[in-house]
């Protein structure tokens, strides 16, 4: 007998997504239960790096789901200064769910370019099949352990059979080892400097849970939601930033990777005389100097979670009605990602996030449309003003939605290490007192 849809609700609520009310704060007592969704996904991208294991993930991969659903849908920080934290923990759970999903549906597992079965590189000498799974058999756990946290961490897929088509922004750090470091921490000072003040503007307003503050006239209401909202895009760009380079410092310090490599094969460049790659290239490509709405999605902007809504949205609808399909589906992916984001973390139902994102996959074809009509691109400074009014204007309602959440409120930067709150604040409010007092 078919379950009811009571009963499926009650299995749902029960063991992938628990209701507000059963969720359960994390403690120290309980942090340890973050480690379960990641070992869980860790483990699918193990079998994707081993071949023949297409059967094998589809039977894992509900129990995978489930272990991600109970953990980051279930659990949270009972703080409302901790706002960020859980609506990036629901945006993950998202991501990992959507991933256990796209192992599972990839039956010759995943590749590096070059390869002819997951986990071997394509080698001239060796013909068959059978031959390299029976040398992959030799290879050591540790070796596909740490094969399978490269799988999983490689979210743009830069060399890899998923990544292909995607814009790689030019990295501008030194190639040599020391100067990349230099490099390296330059930023991640210069990062952490510009985040605390941009957060400390945006906690100069506090408790108001909108961009929209009623009390002033039509035109300085605007004026100020234009600044929060270009305030949290450029925390997101800064504070991701900041994060990348961090991983970036750890894995040429820590693990002894280089920060370059040859661009065709793992030999030295020297020998080969083949062109230097970054091994972590730029999470950005200035989407501040976008041309057009295409551009800014395409290319400037972060393409992390690009695999995701390709595999939800732009496959499926593209198969089905094609380009318009395709554009449309992946901009909608992103829409009900972000959306479910804030919605499995008990936040409610809001649809503000959905029709920003599906409402630019319409105007990135409307940019279509005017080229095969006019022969022309949309681009230059009237393209960058065309993106600039769209976003500035139709992006608000989705930065407000993030406001109702308590994002505005979250701790990005503790007030006692805050330069800006602690420092330059307290010197332009004795200066402005110094100057008023003198001029009265």
């Amino acid at each position: 007998m078919a379950p009811s849809l009571d009963e499926l609700g009650a299995f749902m609520h029960r063991w992938i997504v628990p209701s507000p009310d059963d969720k359960t704060p994390i403690t120290l007592g309980n942090v340890w239960v973050l480690v379960i969704p990641l070992a869980a996904t860790l483990v699918m991208a193990y079998l994707a790096r081993r071949p023949d294991t297409w059967a094998v993930r589809v039977g894992v991969a509900p129990a995978v789901i489930m272990a991600v659903g109970r953990v980051l849908f279930g659990y949270y920080i009972d703080s409302p200064l901790a706002a960020t934290f859980n609506y990036a923990l629901g945006l993950c759970g998202v991501f990992c769910v959507g991933l256990t999903l796209e192992l599972a549906c990839a039956p010759a597992g995943r590749r590096k370019l070059g390869e002819r079965v997951a986990n071997q590189g394509s080698q001239p000498t060796i013909e068959r099949d059978a031959d390299l799974r029976r040398d992959h058999a030799r290879r050591p756990f540790h070796a596909g352990l740490f094969d399978a946290i490269e799988l999983l961490c490689t979210m743009r897929g830069i060399e890899w059979d998923f990544g292909s088509g995607m814009h790689v922004p030019p990295s501008h750090k030194p190639a040599a080892r020391g100067p990349c470091i230099r490099a390296t921490l330059q930023s991640i000072v210069l990062s952490y400097f510009a985040l605390d003040l941009i957060d400390s503007f945006v906690k100069l307003w506090p408790d108001r849970h909108t961009i929209f503050i009623s009390t002033l006239p039509r035109l300085q209401r605007y004026a100020l939601s234009s600044a929060l909202q270009l305030a949290t895009g450029l925390l997101l760009v800064v504070g991701s930033t900041a994060i990348y380079n961090c991983l970036a410092l750890g894995d040429v310090v820590l693990l002894g990777h280089e920060p370059s490599r040859c661009a065709r094969s793992r030999i030295s460049c020297a020998q080969s005389g083949h062109s230097l790659l970054c091994s972590w290239p730029p999470a950005w490509d200035a989407p501040w100097r976008a041309t057009s709405l295409n551009d800014l999605w395409a290319r400037r902007w972060h393409q992390f979670l690009r695999r995701t809504f390709l595999f939800f949205g732009g496959y499926p609808l593209g198969y089905l009605f094609g380009r318009v399909g395709f554009v449309l589906g992946t901009f909608a992916a992103s829409g009900v990602f972000h959306t479910l984001g804030a919605y499995l973390i008990g936040a409610g139902l809001d649809m503000r996030p959905f029709v920003f994102f599906a409402g630019q996959g319409v105007l990135v074809l409307c940019e279509h449309a005017f080229r095969i009509v006019t022969g022309r691109r949309v681009g230059g400074w009237a393209g960058r003003i065309w993106a600039y009014v769209v976003i500035f204007t139709l992006g608000q309602p989705f930065i407000d939605s993030l406001f109702n959440i308590g994002l505005d409120r979250s701790l990005v930067i503790h007030p006692s290490l805050s330069p800006a709150r602690r420092i330059l604040f307290p010197l332009i409010v004795r200066g402005l007192d110094v100057y008023y007092t003198r001029k009265i």
